[in-house]
C-alpha cells in the first residue's frame, strides 16, 4: 500500500530529530504532511487514520528515549495507522530506546512497519570536546531519505540505520 499523506511526529529540542524527520518524508516523496511537533509542549488529541504513514522520531538520552518526548506523545493514536519509529542518538548508544517507541506505538494503535536508529550531534558537544559534530550530516540525511523511500507504507519490516 502506497500512502499518501504523513504525520511527522517528532520531539527535537537540538533540531537534530526535526532534520532526520524532514528526510525520511521527503525520501517517502509524500507531498501532504502533517508535521507534529512536541518539543514545546503536548501534541492536542491526534488520530493517524489507516490510510496515513506516521513518522515518530525522538533523541535518545542515557539511552532511553527522552522521557519529556514520551510524554508529550501521549494524545497521539492510530487507527491502525503504518508507523516508522526512529531514535536518534549521540553517538553514545540508544540501547533500548527503540523498544521503549514500540512500546509506546503499539498499544496507542500504530501499526510498527520500520525502525531506524540514526546519529545526532550529542548534546554534550562542545568545540573542546565534540561528540558527533555537525551530524546529521549530509551522509545521513541522504540514508534518511532512501530510508523513507524504502518504507512508503509498504510494511517492509524493521531495518535499523545508523
Amino acid at each position: 500500500m502506497t500512502v499518501n499523506e504523513a504525520y511527522l511526529i517528532y520531539f527535537s529540542p537540538t533540531h537534530t530529530s526535526k532534520q532526520i524527520a524532514e528526510a525520511i518524508v521527503q525520501g517517502a516523496g509524500i507531498k501532504n504532511i502533517f508535521p507534529i511537533n512536541v518539543t514545546q509542549q503536548a501534541a492536542e488529541e491526534v488520530v493517524i487514520p489507516t490510510s496515513a504513514l506516521a513518522i515518530v522520531v525522538v533523541p535518545v538520552y542515557g539511552g532511553h528515549v527522552a522521557p519529556l518526548a514520551m510524554e508529550r506523545l501521549r494524545n497521539i493514536r492510530g487507527l491502525d495507522a503504518p508507523t516508522v519509529l526512529v531514535a536518534v542518538y549521540g553517538n553514545r548508544a540508544y540501547e533500548k530506546a527503540l523498544m521503549e517507541l514500540d512500546a509506546f506505538a503499539t498499544p496507542h494503535g500504530m501499526k510498527v512497519i520500520a525502525g531506524a536508529t540514526f546519529i545526532g550531534e550529542h548534546s554534550y558537544s562542545t568545540d573542546k570536546h565534540p561528540i558527533s559534530a555537525g551530524r546529521p550530516d549530509n551522509f545521513d540525511l541522504a540514508f534518511a531519505a532512501d530510508f523513507g523511500k524504502k518504507n512508503n507504507g509498504k510494511g517492509a519490516g524493521c531495518r535499523e540505520y545508523g
